[in-house]
């Protein structure tokens, strides 16, 4: 394997794992094309010419406007740093994809997702809180993150079951798929198992192989949802969510299961008060207990309100807003396009995970997070490099 191979593979191994991992392969990436550049070796730099990756620049443009505008203008620059990773992530693998054959990175990525989802399992049978609960199983990151990444992963596998390189180990596919979705199930990240069906629905929408498994499916969710009533877990089930408002609060704490409505009712306060460029990037933090008098898990101050366009709306406004929209927008649209076109497994992942990341962004504010959005972007990418691949073959 040349350099250029091992660092790929090395990014890959460290996406589920560690987001400063991965920014170290990603550098090592970048460095590698640099070193290149510098020999006067032939790079695909044309690829630059994105519609994507313009789309993003605006919603950073965007941002950094909001910023100026907001109640304190450095920490907003600071909190910057994140949208300007996503444009060096995009730019990077839009460049050095288009380099590699497409099956050089699948393998190395689903080891080390089944490695991650293997470690959860573990975790859970291991791992206790109190005297009675299991832990969610989490990885090295926080269960929310791993539950969107399983969730991820977990449609890649399906995607992947079809084509010619899955058709070359079923039985090993159909175990990944059941390792993988055991440990989302422990998880029990709700908004992420949410996700996972919407990305699923767009499967069903783009491709009709997936249609006769849509019945088992739903069965397959319902079956979830019974058990996460039962678990022991402290705090995962879901008819907490429909308590009446005067059990909202109990001994001056806020009910966990309730603290988004809480979050998201401060977010639009906030837009209310700053519609056009919100309080800056970074800034829901400080003015969130202008909004909200009270603890939630013993916290009085939150820096997320737990729904990425509501947070968007709170911190940029408007103008924020229509860079988010534009850049999720063309990612969207262009991986649903390509999945129409030609239905292959880089396509068909890429667009159920736009759409399952769309609707995971509803609870969380995933594109915040630089863990999974460089996993979306890294996808997107991918099934850019691979847009001319054979299409899908029948389960």
């Amino acid at each position: 394997m040349n350099a250029a191979g091992g660092a790929l593979a090395l990014f890959c191994l460290a996406l589920p794992v560690s987001i400063a991992g991965t920014n170290i392969a990603a550098g090592l990436l970048t460095a590698l094309l640099l070193r290149g550049a510098l020999r006067a070796e032939m790079a695909p730099w044309e690829k630059l010419k994105s519609p994507a990756l313009y789309a993003l620049l605006a919603y950073c443009a965007a941002a950094a406007l909001s910023a100026l505008l907001g109640v304190d203008p450095g920490n907003s620059l600071g909190a910057l740093l994140k949208d300007l990773h996503k444009v060096w992530i995009l730019s990077l693998f839009l460049v050095f994809l288009s380099l590699m054959p497409s099956p050089s990175v699948s393998k190395p990525l689903a080891a080390a997702f089944g490695a991650m989802a293997f470690l959860g399992l573990y975790q859970v049978a291991t791992e206790r809180t109190g005297d009675t609960a299991w832990v969610r199983a989490h990885g090295f990151v926080h269960p929310v993150t791993y539950g969107e990444q399983m969730t991820l992963a977990f449609l890649g596998g399906l995607c992947f079951l079809g084509s010619r390189e899955g058709a070359k180990g079923k039985a090993l596919g159909w175990g990944f798929l059941g390792l993988i979705g055991l440990a989302l199930v422990l998880n029990q990240t709700r908004g992420a198992f949410l996700g996972l069906a919407a990305g699923f629905a767009a499967l069903c929408r783009l491709e009709r192989s997936f249609r006769p498994w849509a019945l088992r499916a739903a069965g397959t969710a319902l079956g979830v949802l019974i058990f996460w009533e039962l678990m022991p877990t402290g705090g995962r089930s879901l008819h907490e969510l429909a308590q009446k408002p005067e059990l909202w609060y109990a001994g001056g704490q806020l009910n966990p299961y309730l603290a988004r409505y809480s979050l998201w009712k401060a977010a639009l306060e906030i837009f209310r008060d700053h519609p056009w460029a919100g309080v800056g990037p970074g800034n829901y933090r400080m003015v969130f207990a202008d909004y909200f008098q009270g603890s939630i898990d013993n916290e009085s101050v939150w820096g997320s309100a737990h729904n990425l366009y509501l947070h968007h709306l709170a911190e940029r406004g408007l103008l924020g807003m229509t860079g988010l929209a534009l850049a999720l927008g063309v990612l969207t649209a262009t991986a649903w396009k390509r999945a129409r076109q030609k239905p292959n497994p880089w396509n068909l992942w890429a667009a159920s995970a736009l759409v399952a990341f769309l609707v995971m962004n509803l609870t969380e504010v995933a594109f915040q997070n630089e863990q999974v959005t460089t996993l979306v972007l890294f996808l997107w990418a991918w099934a850019e490099a691979n847009r001319s691949a054979p299409a899908w073959q029948k389960l």
